[in-house]
């Protein structure tokens, strides 16, 4: 049987369903410089290849819980990248949804937000990895849908699934 105390441990990361949410560094940078209030909306951003390869400096702008009203009065830059570079994709997708709340993500991914959400770091490892490595991460970071984030903090659970035996 499964075990209650481990529900909810691991999530799948975030689908963001459009490339229109990653960002430059300098584009971060940009936005933040006239638009001080968005700074806490843009965050690092790992794919696999982040975690298993060479690591790219990337952001990715996260405005769920925000409503498009609050988006657009709050924080209008940002609102207009979104709408300029989200949008348009968005606009003809299938899901009914995912057309009306175009400026989150493809889901809202409760489970994984409150998993982490008291966290400073979190396990993670690629789903589509050859060999699995697990690392921690800041838990403040959008991991796309490729990574498996466990909500845990402790060092000696990163050294147990790293154990010869585990393996």
């Amino acid at each position: 049987r499964p075990l209650a105390s481990n529900s909810n441990l691991s999530n799948r990361g975030y689908l963001l369903v459009g490339q229109g949410f990653i960002i430059s560094p300098q584009k971060r940078e940009q936005i933040a410089t006239s638009e001080r209030q968005s700074g806490a909306l843009m965050k690092p951003y790992f794919s696999g290849r982040d975690l298993n390869g060479s690591r790219r400096e990337q952001y990715a702008i996260d405005t769920y819980p925000l409503t498009q009203k609050q988006l657009e009065k709050g924080h209008p830059i940002l609102y207009q990248h979104l709408r300029d570079n989200v949008f348009p994709e968005r606009a003809t997708n299938r899901e009914m949804w995912r057309r009306q709340n175009w400026h989150w993500y493809g889901r809202t991914h409760e489970h994984l937000r409150s998993s982490i959400r008291d966290l400073d770091k979190t396990i993670v490892t690629a789903r589509t990895a050859k060999h699995r490595c697990f690392s921690f991460e800041r838990a403040d970071a959008i991991f796309e849908s490729e990574i498996i984030c466990l909500a845990v903090a402790a060092s000696w659970v990163l050294a147990a699934l790293s154990s010869r035996i585990h393996q």
